[in-house]
């Protein structure tokens, strides 16, 4: 009887040290990112519609045709390097993060708060993104480069060669164009989805709807990305009109901070346009956040 508890409590406090809760992390993201960077690219690019850049899509159906269309089916996939980097990156920092700090901050019978929870992800989220901002940089561009007149586009090759062009071309601050909003989304990313998907977990097996398993970590996992989306798209929005903008003549930039970004917007094209590519992003969201959970919860049993 005394070495039963012996075993279960070993496992935890292996993964709250060293690269492991990083490693998982980073499987997760990549993994799960290859199912759903198609419905990506179609959000920034009906982002970006309404913007003069490309064609206005009517909708997610009309987008995903106009882009296989006038590109080739390729171009679902257009980026796919700087968003593989990304995971590589941001996901591995705020998953590891996020797993670290909340092992960290449990109580002595192992239980965390939720404002703990959403606290840590805030932080995870914050600290990932101020690091891998030069990358979201370029996976933006990349991914509406396609959709930009033939004259205007950038024709990065791969993410190496965006990053290295973005230095020089408009020096080294410019791989943090739009940092702030990225940085500020991020924060509310993680903090929303990470931390919800944990008491999302709590209250199902809690009221008896639900025990251990895929089901779980589906329904957990789903109502996580729904809120995730609703919380951030606005932001998201601001973020990707100001990383992709180009300076204007005379000088100056349209897009300036994240608040004056979604001002401008809300009151040149409305206030709901703040929320355009709705669909596009909970599928990106929600299916990302259902994958991404899926994945990391079956490499927890292996790793």
């Amino acid at each position: 009887m005394s070495t039963a508890p012996a075993a279960p409590s070993a496992k935890p406090a292996a993964a709250s040290h060293g690269a492991l809760p990083f490693i998982r992390g980073g499987l997760a993201g990549v993994l799960s990112w290859l199912v759903i960077h198609p419905a990506d690219v179609v959000k920034v690019r009906m982002q970006l519609s309404s913007d003069g850049r490309g064609t206005p899509y009517r909708g997610v159906v009309h987008a995903v045709q106009t882009i296989s269309q006038k590109e080739g089916v390729s171009a679902m996939y257009s980026g796919l390097s700087a968003a593989l980097t990304r995971q590589v990156t941001y996901t591995t920092m705020r998953l590891g993060l996020y797993a670290t700090l909340r092992e960290r901050a449990a109580d002595e019978d192992g239980t965390v708060s939720m404002g703990t929870k959403f606290a840590v992800g805030t932080a995870a989220g914050g600290i990932a993104s101020a690091i891998s901002t030069p990358v979201e940089v370029a996976m933006v561009r990349m991914y509406s480069d396609g959709a930009a007149p033939v004259a205007q586009r950038r024709g990065y090759k791969h993410i190496a060669d965006a990053l290295f062009r973005i230095a020089r071309e408009e020096g080294v601050l410019g791989l943090w164009a739009g940092a702030s909003p990225t940085i500020v989304r991020s924060m509310v990313a993680n903090c929303v989805q990470l931390g919800t998907y944990d008491q999302a977990k709590e209250f199902y097996m809690g009221s008896g709807w639900m025990r251990e398993g895929v089901g779980l970590h589906v329904a957990a996992s789903t109502t996580s990305g729904f809120m995730y989306s609703l919380a951030t798209l606005p932001i998201d929005s601001a973020k990707t009109r100001m990383q992709n903008q180009r300076g204007m003549e005379g000088g100056g930039r349209k897009y300036r901070s994240l608040g004056q970004t979604m001002a401008v917007v809300a009151r040149e094209e409305g206030v709901v346009s703040l929320w355009r590519g709705f669909l596009p992003y909970f599928s990106r969201c929600a299916g990302h956040t259902v994958a991404m959970f899926l994945v990391l919860e079956q490499v927890k049993k292996v790793l």
